[in-house]
C-alpha cells in the first residue's frame, strides 16, 4: 500500500510541474520589417534575426536572457531558417542568388560552411533529420526539395513535378522516417511524403481544391493526420473584407477533410509547429477578433495541440492587438514560444514546463 501512496504522489508531482512559467521579456530587440526564427535544443534557444540583410544569432536562455548577437553574415540575405537536432545548429539562406548553409556545434561561436546550392528561391524552408538537412524552396514557379549532405550523394526532387508549386513548406515524422512538404498550386493546396530510408516519393496529394484566394499558412502531421493551416480573404456583408484563418485535420489514409475550424479576422499568415516527444503536434497561431468565439479560443497568442486528432486549445498570452514574430520549438516535451508585442521592441518568451522531461529521441 505504502508504493502505491508514493507512486500517486510522484504523479501527483509530475502533473504539478506541467505548467506555463511565467512571460519573460527577453534583451533581443526586432522591428517589424525583420524576419525572426527560433529552434530550441541542448544550446538552449537559438534565435536568427535577418535585418535589412544582416544574419544575426542569439542564444536565450529560459529566463529570456541571450548573448551578444552573432554576425552570420553582414549583407544580402533573405528567407533565412533556423533547425537542427539536439547538438547542431543550422542555417539556410538566400544570399547572391544562391542558397547558403552553415552549421554550428558551439552555440554559435564558429560556423562551419556548407557547399551553396546554385538556386534563387523566392521562398525557402528547411528542418534537419537522420543527419541529413531537408529544404523546400520555390523556383521557376515549382516546388523542389533538396538534400544537404555535405557530399556529391545529396538528392533532389521537383515535388510539384511539371505542375506549378509555390511557398511549400516541410515538416518531419521520425516515427516513420518520412518527410513531408506541402505547397500551394494555384487554388489548391497539395503535398507530398518522402522516405528519407528508402529515399523513396509517394504520389501527390490534394489537401484542399478550388479555394480562391486561399494560401497555406502552414502545417503539421502525425501517423493518422495532416493538420492543415491556410489563410483565404473574406468578404463579410457586415464586416467589409478580411482574412481568416482556417485549421483543417485531414486523414491521411485517404486525404479526406475530417474536420473543418475558422478563425475569424486574422492577422496570421504563416503559423508554425512543432512535434514532441510524445508526438504531439503542437501549433502558435494568433486570433484577433471576438467575433466567432464559438468555434475558436480566446483573442490572442494561442497553441493548437493535436493528440492523434483530439485537438485542444491554450491561449499563452491574450490581447486584441496584432503581434508579430510568433515561433514555437520544442525539447523533449517542452514548449518555447516568441513574440512581440506592438508597444515593444524586446521579444517575449515563454515556457511550457514538463519538467522532469523525458529523455530526447536520437
Amino acid at each position: 500500500m505504502k508504493k502505491i501512496i508514493a507512486l500517486i504522489f510522484l504523479i501527483s508531482t509530475i502533473n504539478l510541474a506541467q505548467s506555463w512559467n511565467s512571460i519573460k521579456t527577453s534583451n533581443i530587440s526586432v522591428s517589424l520589417t525583420d524576419n525572426v526564427e527560433m529552434f530550441t535544443n541542448s544550446f538552449g534557444n537559438n534565435i536568427i534575426k535577418e535585418s535589412s540583410g544582416v544574419l544575426t544569432y542569439y542564444a536565450m536562455n529560459v529566463s529570456g536572457t541571450a548573448g551578444a548577437g552573432i554576425t552570420i553574415e553582414s549583407s544580402g540575405v533573405t528567407n533565412a531558417n533556423i533547425t537542427g537536432d539536439e547538438h547542431r545548429v543550422y542555417v539556410v539562406y538566400e544570399k547572391d542568388n544562391v542558397i547558403k548553409a552553415k552549421y554550428s556545434t558551439n552555440s554559435g561561436s564558429n560556423w562551419t560552411t556548407i557547399s551553396n546550392l546554385s538556386v534563387n528561391p523566392t521562398s525557402l524552408d528547411a528542418v534537419y533529420y537522420n543527419g541529413l538537412l531537408h529544404l523546400t524552396y520555390s523556383a521557376s514557379n515549382l516546388a523542389s526539395y533538396y538534400q544537404f549532405t555535405g557530399s556529391s550523394s545529396a538528392k533532389y526532387k521537383d515535388v510539384s513535378s511539371t505542375e506549378a508549386g509555390t511557398n511549400p513548406r516541410i515538416e518531419i515524422l521520425e516515427d516513420e522516417n518520412k518527410v513531408y512538404v506541402a505547397y500551394d498550386n494555384g487554388d489548391n493546396c497539395k503535398s507530398r511524403e518522402y522516405n528519407v530510408v528508402t529515399n523513396s516519393w509517394g504520389s501527390i496529394q490534394t489537401l484542399f481544391t478550388s479555394l480562391s484566394d486561399a494560401n497555406l499558412a502552414g502545417f503539421g502531421v502525425d501517423a493518422n493526420y495532416i493538420y492543415l493551416y491556410y489563410y483565404r480573404w473574406e468578404v463579410d456583408p457586415i464586416f467589409g473584407g478580411g482574412f481568416s484563418l482556417f485549421e483543417n485535420k485531414i486523414q491521411k489514409s485517404n486525404y479526406s477533410t475530417v474536420s473543418s475550424l475558422r478563425y475569424f479576422r486574422t492577422e496570421v499568415f504563416f503559423t508554425n509547429s512543432t512535434t514532441t516527444y510524445d508526438e504531439k503536434v503542437i501549433t502558435a497561431l494568433q486570433w484577433i477578433d471576438a467575433l466567432g468565439k464559438y468555434e475558436a479560443p480566446d483573442a490572442g497568442l494561442n497553441i493548437a495541440t493535436f493528440d492523434d486528432g483530439t485537438r485542444s486549445f491554450q491561449t499563452v498570452y491574450a490581447t486584441y492587438d496584432p503581434l508579430n514574430h510568433v515561433d514555437i520549438s520544442s525539447t523533449h516535451n517542452d514548449l518555447h514560444v516568441i513574440w512581440k508585442i506592438p508597444s515593444s521592441s524586446y521579444l517575449r518568451y515563454r515556457q511550457y514546463d514538463t519538467t522532469p522531461s523525458t529523455p530526447q529521441k536520437t
